[in-house]
């Protein structure tokens, strides 16, 4: 988005080009943040998904039933951290 040419115009459309290019700017703002939110989630999912996938991973390749039981437990217990810690940001 570019702003609207504020050098020269008319006088009686100079406050409509000012109003339209500080809503330009908030926009802009606003998408940036955007941006930077979902990056941060983005992250912030990556690791425990990570921690998750392991441990199925573990649980799939065990032949010990022990050893696929407590993959899967502790996969439970890291989906409910996980649950516990978003419902406590919001």
């Amino acid at each position: 988005m570019r702003h609207v040419e504020t050098d020269r115009p008319p006088t009686e459309v100079r406050p409509l080009a000012v109003a339209l290019n500080g809503l330009l700017s908030r926009v802009a703002a606003a998408r940036r943040h955007e941006r930077e939110v979902t990056a941060f989630a983005a992250h912030e999912l990556r690791t425990p998904l990570a921690g998750l996938k392991t441990q199925a991973q573990v649980a799939l390749a065990a032949d010990d039933p022990k050893v696929v039981r407590g993959s899967l437990e502790q996969i439970v217990t890291a989906v409910d951290r996980s649950a516990r810690a978003a419902a406590d940001r919001n």
